[in-house]
């Protein structure tokens, strides 16, 4: 990790489960965070970067892993569950997948804060506050 940070600067604390938020210098947030399992390599990678936007009330596009394993089989069982859960089916084709609209029981939660970066990695809030 680089050693000068702005004055602003957040830190995500992998393998303590922590979020920091500085100013000056000087810690104004701290919260636990949940971070990504480590398993077969999909474990949260370690990198700097700089946060370019946030978005408010987010879609999620729902991996195609998780899609496969867990709604698509809920759907074929009751077809109202997309409609229910707030799911829609997206695209065409090959092309074609699952995202989750915007709300309260959304996995991203209420935002997501985004700088672009090769892993695809972003910080968000969550509905399942048990995990934390």
């Amino acid at each position: 990790m680089p050693h000068a940070r702005a004055d602003r600067h957040v830190i995500a604390n992998v393998p303590a489960f922590r979020l920091c938020a500085f100013d000056g210098g000087n810690e104004v947030l701290g919260m636990n965070v949940v971070v990504g399992a480590e398993y077969d390599g999909r474990s949260t990678p370690v990198f700097a970067d700089s946060m370019e936007y946030v978005v408010f009330r987010p879609y999620w596009n729902v991996p195609f892993g998780i899609a496969a394993r867990e709604l698509r089989p809920r759907q074929r069982r009751d077809p109202t569950y997309f409609s229910r859960k707030g799911y829609e089916a997206v695209g065409s084709g090959a092309g074609r997948y699952v995202q989750e609209r915007p709300g309260p029981e959304n996995a991203l939660g209420r935002l997501k804060f985004i700088f672009p970066n090769r892993y695809a990695i972003y910080l968000h809030e969550t509905p399942a506050k048990k995990l934390l």
